[in-house]
């Protein structure tokens, strides 16, 4: 047996006190005391066998010096302390990790979110460099540029100096049947209406088919306004006056004339006053030539000479008469009796057409507001240089628009006398075809080259002259007709079609250049969100590492084992050579 000595250290075995044998390979020994003096610590004890030195080992022995207990009691406090403090940290540890764990979730969520907009936002632009592709393609097909726009403006009379000027020569002074109509209605509603006040209300204009007008019963009577002629000789047809009467057990009684406002029966003005009605409220009582503008003086020439043997002037425009459907006669009273004195020559009434004539009217061109008379329901003929003269008038409505082509007809205008005189050999019956320039010298002077086709196919070459002098204009173009004005001829419609491609060209440029400013704002946010969770991710794992050691130092989460240590207690290892 051995005992360990060292420097302070006197450590002896007291018990057993007998020799320890070694029975099939183990020590046994019941128990185990030392005496002496040494500071607490692990020993080893050496021994070796009396009857075989080379049989040897040793013991490992935990001691506690009883001396030492104050000094243990002190540790015991510290490692509680640190237990405790250890335990308050993985309490706080995992919390924040738990914090963190969540905001890494939020910011994973919106590290998608920002990678999908920026997705989108990639899309769209490719989407708009697409169609900016096709748009530009689309407007470098009409085989255009900005010199040739101006030109071709300029040649319809739009945005040139001297093109304004030789509009404003061929604006109409306002014409003297439409100040006249305008005259004729303020003085029809005066005489065909009397002022009734009724039940003591304010008067109001009343005509000749608003009575009888119902009033207050009066002493268990009915009571009515009635208009009854006040002259037996002129019967229906002379002055009426306004008459009360009273109507009780079947009998009629009248008192009247209650005033001195009379009326007479005036069918033809009615239905003047009810056809111009509309445009009496809308302020725009309008002749034909006032509903129409031409940039061009020559257009306003040809449709005042084209007119004028047929009408002498001006038109007066009318929708369908009131129901039951007025004779023929009744259009030639009308005329008699209220336009054939407004003017000298008298004015054309247009009638309404028929139904089935209305019905075969042409198409009208829904974004242009023009007539679809060419061939598969284009707007121009089948020949270069040559437009519809009925399609080169702007004007307001379809009404305007569709009495213009019952004046005109499909009358065909071309930019020279050559151009009309090739397709005057294809042209179909009843046309009427006019050149604006003579540049084959065939005239001889001025007016305008005239082809006419009759309806047997006979062709006659004339000359339209230019009107002396007639107080019949068509205005000049507002800024709001230029596109009509283009659209009339091809030229110009390409024109038209060429802008709105550059327009929305432009359009999809400034929508492009949202799109990669969106792209380029999603790109940020979306390096922005990847980079905070970067952040997160680089503060959340020492923090996991710190929680694992944590959870294994304190024996919990399943990661570490139970500590056993306990006062007085030692625990020995043995090992034997």
């Amino acid at each position: 047996m051995g005992s360990e000595e060292g420097q302070g250290i006197t450590l002896e075995i007291a018990q057993p006190d007998t020799t320890l044998r070694l029975v099939d390979g183990e020590l046994s020994a019941p128990a185990l005391a030392l005496r002496g003096a040494g500071p607490s610590g692990r020993y080893q004890l050496c021994f070796e066998l009396e009857s075989d030195a080379q049989v040897s080992g040793w013991l490992a022995v935990d001691y506690e010096n009883p001396a030492d207990e104050g000094e243990r009691e002190a540790e015991r406090h510290r490692q509680a302390e640190r237990l405790q403090a250890a335990q308050a940290r993985l309490q706080a540890a995992e919390e924040e990790e738990g914090e963190l764990s969540r905001r890494q979730k939020a910011c994973a969520g919106q590290v998608g979110a920002a990678r999908r907009a920026h997705d989108c936002a990639s899309a769209e632009v490719r989407r708009s460099q697409a169609l900016l592709a096709q748009k530009r393609s689309s407007r470098d097909a009409f085989g255009l540029d900005e010199a040739a726009v101006k030109r071709l403006k300029t040649a319809h009379g739009i945005g040139d100096a001297d093109a304004a000027s030789a509009s404003a020569t061929g604006a109409m002074p306002p014409n003297t049947l439409g100040q006249k109509l305008r005259a004729k209605v303020a003085q029809l509603e005066e005489s065909l209406t009397v002022r009734v006040s009724v039940d003591g209300e304010e008067a109001e204009r009343r005509r000749f088919g608003d009575f009888p007008i119902p009033l207050e019963p009066d002493d268990n009577s009915r009571v009515w306004l009635e208009l009854r002629p006040l002259s037996d000789a002129d019967g229906a047809q002379g002055p009426h006056g306004i008459f009360k009467v009273y109507s009780r057990g079947g009998e009629e009684h009248a008192e009247g004339p209650v005033d001195e406002q009379t009326l007479s029966p005036d069918p033809e003005g009615e239905y003047l006053l009810d056809a111009l009605q509309p445009a009496v409220e809308s302020g725009r009582v309008e002749s034909l030539f006032e509903s129409g503008r031409v940039p061009d003086e020559r257009l306003s020439d040809i449709v005042v000479a084209l007119l004028s043997p047929r009408s002498g002037a001006d038109c007066v425009l009318l929708g369908a008469p009131p129901p039951p459907a007025a004779p023929p006669s009744f259009f030639a009273r009308l005329k008699a009796k209220h336009l054939n004195p407004l003017t000298s020559p008298p004015p054309v009434v247009r009638e309404p057409p028929p139904p089935a004539a209305a019905a075969a009217l042409p198409e009208v061109d829904a974004d242009s507001g023009l007539l679809k008379l060419g061939p598969g329901g284009s707007l121009h003929p089948p020949f270069d240089g040559a437009s519809f003269l009925v399609n080169r008038i702007c004007c307001d409505g379809t009404a305007a628009r569709t009495a213009w082509f019952r004046a005109l007809g499909e009358t065909v205008v071309f930019d020279t006398s050559s151009a009309m005189y090739e397709y005057s050999t294809q042209a179909p019956p009843s046309s009427v075809l006019v050149a604006l320039k003579d540049d084959l010298g065939v005239l001889g002077g001025g007016g305008y080259a005239l082809f006419s086709r009759g309806k047997d196919g006979s062709g006659t070459h004339d000359t339209l002259a230019k009107p002396a002098s007639s107080a019949c204009r068509l205005g000049r173009l507002t800024d709001a007709d230029e596109e009509q004005a283009l659209s009339g001829t091809a030229e110009g419609r390409r024109v038209v079609e060429f802008e709105r491609a550059a327009s929305e060209l432009s359009e999809l440029e400034r929508a492009g250049r949202e799109a990669e400013e969106e792209e380029a704002s999603a790109g940020r946010a979306r390096r922005e969100a990847e980079c905070d969770l970067r952040l997160l991710e680089q503060e959340l794992d020492p923090l996991r590492h710190e929680v694992e050691q944590l959870q294994q130092q304190l024996g919990v989460g399943g990661t570490g084992g139970g500590r056993g240590s306990g006062r007085g207690r030692k625990r020995a290892r043995q090992g034997v050579a």
